[in-house]
């Protein structure tokens, strides 16, 4: 799995613009998959039928990651842009960044350390620097409309951590790659979501498959740093899956929480709830879908999401796709009466 999330966090899919990241999803996932369909919205659905097959489980990650909206180009070729999903604006300052398809190189500009040094800039102030010295000369490398990425190449560093753009969620997706791979009693659908960093694409994928319940497969936050005391951290990096009573988006269905947990105790694979409730996923949407989707999350402690340097340690990593794992297992096809 390790190198099949390297290539995807490599891959550059800002919200709207996540065609790449589904090109090369959908040509790992054919060897495994019975059927393979792509909605107008642009969710990459993947069908695997079970042993059993009567129970059809929608397990889903989204493909999108944050980054920016190139809104204007300049008289000196700087471009003017607009930030896509949740971005802390004090981080923008001399940030590297990809612009477009040919990921031209470009860095978001930063007043000289002598001046303003102590402004919180936000992106009005700001404008991304592609070298170019004209209008005319930007023009012919981007236009208002494109999209630029976080820059940079993931790494594993320190004691088995990997940080890299988008972990939030090519991780869920080369879970959902992994778990493609098996057949369970149960009938699967993995879906691969759209623009779940400015909304969700994944509604319109649940009204469409009608699943029997979803499991959403996620990258939450891991605020565990000195500075964050108690309940504040959410959940802790190293500690294994998060298999979460509620987030600020999505109270989980009791009996799925409580089934998912047993299935990874039994597994022996390591779990926490969150501490807080905070942040959200695609399973607000799924699990608000036709006649209602019973839900329940797995997710992979990261620090630093939203940003060039997410981090996830490795352990978890592989937590995640184990609990996911187990969990399929229990789901033994018969349709709930």
């Amino acid at each position: 799995m390790r190198e099949l999330l390297l290539e995807l966090c490599r891959l550059h899919g800002v919200s709207g613009f996540e065609d790449a990241v589904r090109d090369v999803i959908r040509a790992y996932a054919k060897p495994y998959a019975d059927r393979i369909e792509e909605d107008p919205a642009g969710n990459l659905m993947v069908y695997k039928k079970g042993t059993v097959g009567a129970k059809t489980v929608m397990v889903s990650a989204h493909m999108d990651e944050v980054g920016f909206l190139i809104t204007g180009i300049q008289a000196d070729g700087t471009l003017r842009f607009a930030p896509v999903g949740g971005i802390v604006h004090k981080i923008l300052p001399a940030m590297r960044v990809a612009v477009g398809e040919r990921a031209l190189p470009g860095v978001i500009s930063m007043p000289p350390p002598h001046k303003g040094r102590d402004k919180l800039l936000k992106p009005g102030d700001l404008v991304i620097d592609i070298g170019a010295g004209t209008q005319a000369a930007a023009e012919k490398l981007t236009y208002p409309g494109d999209f630029a990425a976080f820059a940079g190449d993931p790494v594993f560093f320190g004691d088995g951590i990997l940080k890299a753009k988008a972990l939030d969620d090519r991780l869920g997706c080369a879970i959902l790659l992994m778990l493609l791979r098996e057949t369970f009693a149960c009938n699967v659908w993995y879906v691969f979501t759209v623009q779940e960093e400015i909304g969700s694409g994944a509604m319109t994928a649940a009204h469409r498959l009608k699943p029997d319940l979803g499991l959403v497969i996620e990258c939450t936050t891991a605020a565990d740093l000195p500075f964050v005391k108690g309940a504040l951290r959410t959940c802790s990096f190293g500690a294994g899956a998060v298999i979460p009573t509620a987030d600020a988006g999505t109270l989980y269905h009791p009996a799925l929480v409580a089934a998912a947990r047993e299935a990874a105790e039994k597994a022996g694979i390591p779990w926490q709830d969150k501490w807080t409730i905070a942040g959200g996923t695609d399973a607000k949407a799924i699990s608000q879908s036709g006649y209602g989707v019973p839900m329940v999350a797995i997710s992979a402690p990261g620090r630093y999401l939203h940003a060039p340097v997410s981090c996830v340690k490795w352990s978890d990593a592989e937590a995640v796709c184990g609990a996911a794992r187990a969990f399929l297992h229990t789901l033994h096809g018969k349709r709930d009466e």
